[in-house]
């Protein structure tokens, strides 16, 4: 791993060098093993980027809040 992920929102901008590797994430009959950034103290579940969800095709229908 390099040396650590510089995060910038609007808000704040957050350093961290916590991964979590090879976690299973599941999407109904799904699964996936990716590798998590941990964010300290945000409170946020997880968050895909768009990258990894253009490289899995994946599809959010806002209407039907599904994925």
């Amino acid at each position: 791993m390099r040396d650590g992920y510089s995060i910038r929102t609007a808000r704040t901008h957050i350093s961290t060098n916590r991964v979590a590797w090879d976690v299973l994430l599941s999407f109904g009959t799904r699964e996936f093993t990716v590798n998590l950034i941990v964010l300290p103290g945000l409170g946020i579940d997880v968050v895909l980027g768009m990258e990894w969800m253009k490289g899995h095709m994946v599809t959010i229908d806002t209407a039907n809040q599904e994925i």
